[in-house]
């Protein structure tokens, strides 16, 4: 499972007329590779309603060094928080058998780096 911790991003939002609520994020990042150097390269997540009812769906399509996937709308909210408010981020995903072919069951998600703990709100309810 390629890993790629993630350097910027770019969010886009809009509305295509009868085909509904569209989103796009584009991740840059720095695929992990022990032993050779970073590079950096670019993967899309769309965030659409339309591909739950098209012959596309949602899926994934990865390859070694980005991964470009159709996921539902509604979890844009959770993946734009993650990049907002959280650092490092890294993004995972997995290549099917066939590099290049959509994959219904593939995997992509978004995790931080190690957090120190109690890193919250200061209490100041003393």
């Amino acid at each position: 499972m390629p890993s790629a911790q993630v350097s910027s991003y770019t969010a886009h939002v809009g509305r295509l007329g009868e085909l509904g609520t569209d989103r796009l994020l584009i991740l840059r990042h720095h695929v992990i590779v022990e032993g050779s150097t970073p590079v950096e390269t670019t993967s899309e997540i769309f965030f659409a309603d339309r591909f739950g009812d098209s012959a596309a769906g949602f899926n994934t399509v990865g390859a070694a060094d980005a991964v470009r996937a159709h996921l539902p709308v509604a979890d844009f909210a959770l993946w734009i928080d993650l990049l907002r408010n959280e650092a490092p981020v890294y993004v995972h995903w997995t290549i099917g058998d066939e590099p290049g072919t959509p994959e219904r069951d593939g995997i992509i998600h978004l995790a931080t780096g190690p957090e120190p703990t109690g890193e919250g709100p200061a209490d100041y309810s003393r």
